[in-house]
């Protein structure tokens, strides 16, 4: 456990450099105390498990406006406000948040989560109810739960005015990758005595959720053959799924979005069907990147037959009108595309038919999506 001292940080060394283009995007957004937050902690890269500059920027703040914090060995850090403005004999509140982030981007976004602050940006375009959005520049935002931390400091840095209970704000690590944080949360190192508290983890401004489902990981080892490719199959084509809106497994799960994984794996199975033995070969798949993001990205690598490039873009162009049809009105941006690609070494290999016909058959049989909603509470 770490105390807070007064000599430790100084209040004008914590706050981070915001780049031009975040600090526009939030410009005018209210309330300003919010906001400027959140602008603050996308400028610290926060991946699971590396939540230090985050973590010392919060102890920064709250040493800044002369409140307590504590921490325990995981990390979890913890920062007292006293109650104020006649809420001082009212019982404490835990207000939680995470301060990790899902770190995703897109194919060609060159970003370094462990060093490059997160761009924001204002979206030009709103949606039917005439909302305005903030996203970030390729990447994922990271609103979740940056969003319910800068609430949090926020209020911590409250006017001494308003009328507020004593709080204990709780701010965890590795919640993206496993809850490990609350898992190994120390409430006597941190000095909790709240009985009551409210989670910041969440989507719409005035929900409160009631109940979650929980998750759980799937490993699964497959023994896969491999063999030399055919001289005949001298031509590398990538098969590229791109452009689906992705999200949070949790969050997005009942939208049934489109996952990129299983939309390449049918793509590339139509194209070994529609060119048969000796036409195409499968050497490799891959797809998504966190546990618990929907993938939207996903391509596959393929050996064919010069003879049978025409087949395997008419099946790919099949591909993509049927997926098109399936998504369109939701996965607006959806795309499948074959392109050449040049050989390498690695390129000498491919699965055999029997292997190729296993892995994809496994990809399209994993479940996505609900498996079932609850006949006792609606949606």
């Amino acid at each position: 456990a770490a105390a807070a001292s007064a000599s430790s940080l100084a209040a004008a060394c914590f706050a981070p450099s915001v780049p031009n283009e975040t600090a526009e995007a939030i410009k005018g957004l209210s309330p300003p105390e919010v906001w400027s937050h959140f602008a603050a902690l996308s400028s610290i890269p926060r991946p699971s498990g590396k939540e230090e500059a985050v973590l010392t920027y919060v102890k920064g703040f709250a040493e800044s406006k002369g409140l307590r914090w504590t921490q325990d060995a995981r990390g979890n850090l913890c920062v007292f406000r006293p109650g104020s403005g006649g809420g001082e004999e009212a019982k404490p509140v835990i207000i939680q948040g995470h301060v990790d982030m899902v770190t995703e981007k897109n194919q060609n976004t060159e970003h370094n989560f462990d060093t490059d602050p997160i761009i924001l940006q204002r979206l030009s375009e709103g949606d039917d109810d005439n909302k305005s959005w903030l996203g970030a520049k390729g990447t994922t935002l990271g609103a979740d739960n940056g969003l319910g931390c800068a609430a949090a400091l926020a209020l911590l840095g409250a006017d001494e005015s308003k009328v507020l209970p004593s709080i204990e704000a709780l701010f965890t690590v590795e919640e993206e990758t496993g809850l490990y944080g609350a898992a190994d949360l120390d409430v006597e190192i941190l000095g909790l005595t709240g009985k009551s508290m409210l989670n910041l983890d969440m989507e719409e401004y005035g929900d409160i959720f009631i109940g979650c489902a929980g998750g759980g990981d799937s490993t699964i080892t497959m023994p896969l053959s491999k063999e030399v490719i055919s001289a005949d199959l001298n031509e590398i084509v990538e098969i590229r799924v791109e452009g689906l809106l992705g999200g949070h497994s949790g969050l997005n799960i009942h939208e049934h979005r489109g996952n990129a994984v299983i939309i390449c794996a049918a793509a590339v199975q139509s194209v070994l069907e529609a060119a048969g033995d000796g036409g195409a070969s499968l050497l490799s798949i891959c797809g998504g990147d966190k546990h618990n993001a929907i993938p939207r990205e996903a391509s596959a690598i393929l050996a064919i037959n010069p003879s049978s490039r025409d087949v395997v873009e008419r099946s790919v162009s099949a591909s993509a009108m049927a997926a098109k049809e399936e998504y369109g009105l939701l996965e607006k941006s959806l795309k499948i595309a074959m392109n050449a690609k040049e050989s390498s070494e690695e390129d000498d290999e491919a699965l055999t038919k029997s292997s190729a016909q296993t892995l994809l058959a496994v990809l399209l049989s994993l479940p996505h999506g609900p498996i079932k909603f609850s006949h006792a509470i609606p949606s």
